[in-house]
C-alpha cells in the first residue's frame, strides 16, 4: 500500500547508506518521515512513477518467463480481473 506507515517502515528498515524507493499513487499529499533516521543512517529517498508502462511490463513478463521459479517465492495470491478492486 501507499500509506504513510509504509514509508515510515521502509525508512526504519533500510540499511546504513541504503536507498528507499517509494513509487505509486500516494494516499496523502504529505508524508512525514524521520529526518533524524535519514541523516544518521545516510539514507537516500527516491520517488517516481513508471513512464512507459507497456515497455516495462513487457520486460517484467519476459523476466518472469525466463525465471519461473522466482514467482512461486514472491507471489502468495493471484486474482482474476473481476476480483480486483
Amino acid at each position: 500500500g501507499h500509506q504513510v506507515a509504509t514509508l515510515t517502515h521502509a525508512v526504519e528498515a533500510a540499511a546504513f547508506g541504503g536507498t528507499v524507493f517509494y513509487f505509486g499513487v500516494p494516499d496523502d499529499d504529505s508524508y512525514p518521515i524521520s529526518m533524524r533516521t535519514m541523516l544518521r543512517n545516510n539514507l537516500t529517498l527516491k520517488a517516481g512513477v513508471t513512464m512507459d508502462r507497456a515497455r516495462v511490463l513487457a520486460k517484467a513478463d519476459a523476466f518472469a518467463s525466463a525465471h519461473p521459479g522466482l514467482l512461486d517465492r514472491y507471489l502468495t495470491h493471484t486474482f482474476g480481473i473481476d476480483e480486483v478492486q
